[in-house]
């Protein structure tokens, strides 16, 4: 098993720049409407001038113009952005709530680019302050470790329920046994090890467990894997004492593939970055 630092590089980018609000602009709608007021109501012996005319046709012409290349670049933005991570910040009754998610396709309502999430959710092109690659992801992962987040809490149907403060042990990469990613904040439950049984080894045949890496010198990796375990036994631990152990399959050679049964690790109470409400502020009264 190889370190998960051989494995990603650790990039991370800003969206850039935030789209600008133009509610409060004189939209061409509006301009025509005030064009045609004004020549209804134009004096019959003193008409309009056909410059002045022209001169205003001009100028909605540029506005359009100016509107339709905001338009077509906040989508060339949106479009950009799917495949990406992104946080967002979006204003609630309750507050200001972080949002994050994996962008999976886009789309525009009453003028505006929404992106829609791989979590459900869709947030205005506007609200997405940072765009990460799986790399950076992980570095926004590991940013968190040692703090305290709100976490969104869900019923037995997956209905919202509440937020629950928890505290960020540690971060890790979680790789599954078709071979996909997950990035998994870890409580301080999930780091809880035992070295078990003989007994309690064997009743996990068959079963899928997660265990932790270790690299050649004995250090633990920012990985964890999804394993099934297919046998369990004593033998010789890193610590060169006797240790129930788990096999999780054979090399080409044959040999067993073992870890020890205290590498075990209870993702039950992990969290996803998805779920996270927002960070609670460091000098925050605990």
């Amino acid at each position: 098993m190889s370190s998960v630092n051989q494995v990603y590089n650790m990039t991370t980018g800003t969206v850039p720049g935030a789209s600008r609000n133009t509610g409060d602009n004189l939209g061409k709608d509006e301009f025509l409407k005030i064009l045609i007021v004004q020549m209804q109501n134009q004096d019959p012996l003193n008409p309009m001038d056909d410059k002045e005319f022209i001169a205003q046709m001009a100028q909605f012409t540029a506005l359009e113009q100016m509107q339709n290349v905001a338009k077509a670049s906040q989508m060339q933005q949106a479009t950009l952005m799917i495949g990406n991570h992104i946080k967002a910040e979006v204003n609630g009754d309750n507050g200001q709530e972080l949002v994050y998610g994996k962008v999976i396709s886009t789309r525009e309502i009453s003028g505006e680019m929404y992106l829609r999430l791989d979590n459900g959710r869709e947030v205005k092109i506007g609200e997405a302050k940072t765009t990460f690659n799986n790399e950076g992801l992980w570095e926004e992962a590991k940013s968190l470790v040692d703090k305290f987040v709100f976490v969104r809490e869900t019923d037995s149907k997956g209905n919202p329920d509440g937020l629950n403060q928890v505290y960020v042990a540690d971060a890790k990469m979680v790789v599954g046994l078709n071979g996909t990613t997950t990035t998994k904040l870890l409580t301080p439950e999930c780091l809880v090890s035992s070295k078990g049984t003989l007994t309690q080894a064997e009743a996990l045949v068959g079963k899928k467990v997660f265990v932790r890496d270790y690299n050649d010198e004995g250090g633990e990796t920012d990985v964890i894997y999804e394993a099934k375990v297919i046998g369990a036994k004593t033998g010789e631990g890193r610590d060169k004492t006797t240790v129930v152990k788990l096999v999780i399959g054979t090399d080409e050679a044959g040999n067993d593939i073992e870890v020890e049964y205290r590498d075990v690790c209870d993702l039950k109470t992990a969290i996803e970055l998805k779920n996270i409400w927002n960070i609670v502020p460091d000098d925050a009264d605990l």
